[in-house]
């Protein structure tokens, strides 16, 4: 799905430290000129927030499927009604947790059936796919006295229905989280957050420098493409597609003499330099 904007998931259990990576980002992106729109899962939206009380603390008996159905109502909703205009609009969109949490708490934590989960979650997502996915990853024994030592969501309900549960389900979870990121290296990056908040931000940046890197290499090459199918149709040689593809491409190698008019047209408008990548 092509947008404008770029949709950028913070993952990890709670305590990993999300929300500070969250707030460090959407200020860098703002200095930098950017809209951007901070959301959380479960919730925002109006009805999302409302099953964001029952999913985390109401005092109902939820069976892991309607938990699995009501998270992933409350996604579809905030995919429809503010995820999708906002990347249409050009604005990034920082989310604290998508359905890489879905697959980590309800597919490994509940024990549901993965084809089961990914088969909701696809009704729900549609084609959206982030952009980026920041996943922080702390040890459990980390988490758990991270998440001990912090208020919680609503203070005066105490722990959420989530953070009530035991050891060999956070376990689970964190064996979720490690297999979504074996399964997809290109596009969930496996960050430590044991260490300070800033030197985990270097990193989260350091990727997202690595894709306007690549970004950029993608565009030049497209020039590139491009110029040599100019080249090809007026000079007749089939085989200089894949010679420059490979070698810098001098703007002196033509003169008025030796190219075409729509040749040295197309030579005017690229960079020798970004030629070559």
């Amino acid at each position: 799905m092509k947008t404008n904007g770029r949709l950028m998931v913070f993952e990890g259990s709670d305590g990993a430290g999300k929300s500070t990576q969250i707030k460090l980002l959407a200020q860098k992106l703002a200095a930098e000129g950017r809209k951007v729109v901070l959301l959380r899962e479960p919730g925002g939206t109006e009805p999302g927030e409302e099953m964001r009380h029952i999913l985390k603390h109401g005092n109902y008996n939820l069976s892991p499927r309607a938990e699995l159905l009501l998270m992933n109502a409350s996604r579809a909703q905030l995919v429809d009604a503010v995820i999708l205009p906002a990347l249409a609009r050009g604005e990034d969109v920082l989310l604290d947790r998508f359905f890489y949490s879905t697959i980590a708490y309800q597919g490994y934590g509940r024990n549901l059936p993965l084809p089961t989960v990914r088969s909701v979650i696809n009704a729900a997502v549609g084609e959206l796919q982030p952009d980026h996915v920041f996943l922080l990853r702390i040890p459990l024994e980390v988490c758990l006295e991270r998440r001990g030592g912090r208020q919680g969501e609503l203070p005066n309900m105490g722990k959420d229905r989530f953070e009530k549960e035991d050891v060999e389900f956070f376990t689970r979870v964190e064996q979720g989280y490690a297999q979504i990121a074996a399964a997809d290296p290109q596009h969930v990056h496996v960050i430590d957050a044991t260490r300070g908040p800033q030197e985990v931000f270097d990193e989260v940046c350091k990727h997202l420098l690595i894709e306007s890197i690549e970004v950029e290499k993608a565009s030049s090459r497209g020039q590139r493409l491009r110029l040599v199918t100019v080249l090809s149709s007026h000079m007749g040689q089939r085989t200089m597609r894949s010679r420059l593809l490979k070698e810098p491409l001098p703007l002196g190698m033509f003169t008025q003499a030796s190219a075409p008019q729509p040749v040295l047209g197309a030579l005017k408008k690229v960079d020798a330099d970004s030629v070559d990548v």
